[in-house]
């Protein structure tokens, strides 16, 4: 699961499990296919009036750059497909709440189709805003990390490594995708619906606030 994305995380018992499982997460369309063992039923929130049904087959490719990474439409990239059903429309926000389903598992699938077809996730900076954020420390700011120490009560063990990696501001990181529904042979697992796929979820003001702390001007 990226780190972005909320909802079910699974954990195998066995190595050899959760590397064969591993690898049919990512397998071809050939393989997914709506005769596989393997379901996946994700729920997201996008930008504009969603069409009923939708699907989306748009071959993609990775791009790396430092410690981040990117994907983008590209014609000689990896077959990507993705099917997309609107739940419902909320006029107040702009947004849709929708059923998607991945038939191909590639680094940032869902996100990018979305892009491509001009409903991108709501929060989603890094397609939303065509960037990706820098969220280093600059002299004479306020670093964010210690601002999120001081509000939730972060504790920091000085002898742990991974302690020392810079933590997000949790409402600027997050994304509006949740993986819903996993079905795998004779397995199910359903999580609960996050409060943004509500019916009665306020998401202007969500988005307003969004928007000014990852600072958007919308005067501009």
């Amino acid at each position: 699961m990226n780190k972005n994305t909320s909802g079910i995380l699974l954990f195998a018992k066995t190595k050899t499990f959760a590397s064969s499982f591993q690898s049919i997460l990512k397998e071809k369309s050939s393989v997914i296919s709506s005769t596989s063992s393997l379901q996946k039923i994700y729920l997201a929130r996008v930008v504009g009036y969603f069409p009923d049904t939708i699907e989306v087959n748009l071959p993609l490719h990775l791009v790396r750059f430092g410690t981040e990474s990117q994907s983008c439409i590209c014609e000689d990239g990896i077959e990507a497909r993705s099917s997309f059903k609107r739940l419902f429309f909320d006029k107040d926000s702009n947004t849709s709440v929708i059923e998607c389903v991945p038939h191909t598992g590639r680094t940032h699938q869902l996100r990018l189709h979305l892009k491509a077809i001009h409903h991108p996730i709501a929060n989603d900076s890094a397609y939303l805003l065509n960037q990706i954020h820098n969220y280093r420390q600059q002299d004479g700011e306020i670093n964010r990390e210690n601002k999120w120490r001081a509000k939730y009560g972060w504790v920091f063990d000085k002898d742990c490594k991974d302690c020392n990696f810079p933590k997000g501001d949790p409402i600027e990181e997050q994304i509006w995708l949740h993986a819903w529904k996993y079905s795998f042979n004779s397995h199910d697992w359903i999580a609960e619906i996050p409060e943004w796929a509500e019916v009665n979820f306020d998401a202007k003001s969500f988005i307003k606030e969004w928007k000014e702390r990852i600072g958007i001007d919308e005067r501009k």
